[in-house]
């Protein structure tokens, strides 16, 4: 897992420490699978209004929230970035195949 390191997360008092940070979604897919079932519509302060579900689990060894936010535009871009590097490496692949007389 990367983002926080486990020192850090340890350092947290229950109920004292408020820490928020993003784990990337290959690391967690197991959590996103349940997460897609239980998501629900939240209006946030700001008047915005996103999927959500809140969670408990075990991280860094201890109890702790977890908070899943699906959103859309995000979702969107990390397609476009899966798309883009698929056509890349297509690309690559394809100028390979030239280089050495058409075989793949």
């Amino acid at each position: 897992m990367r983002g926080p390191s486990q020192a850090n997360l340890q350092k947290l008092e229950a109920g004292q420490d408020h820490f928020v940070t993003a784990i990337r979604p290959s690391c967690q897919q197991a959590l996103l699978a349940e997460a897609a079932a239980h998501l629900e519509e939240v209006s946030l302060s700001n008047g915005a209004a996103v999927r959500a579900w809140r969670t408990r689990r075990v991280i860094a060894g201890q109890q702790r929230d977890a908070v899943v936010v699906f959103s859309p535009q995000l979702y969107a871009g990390q397609l476009r970035g899966g798309y883009n590097s698929a056509g890349a490496e297509r690309r690559v692949s394809n100028r390979r195949s030239e280089e050495f007389g058409g075989i793949r």
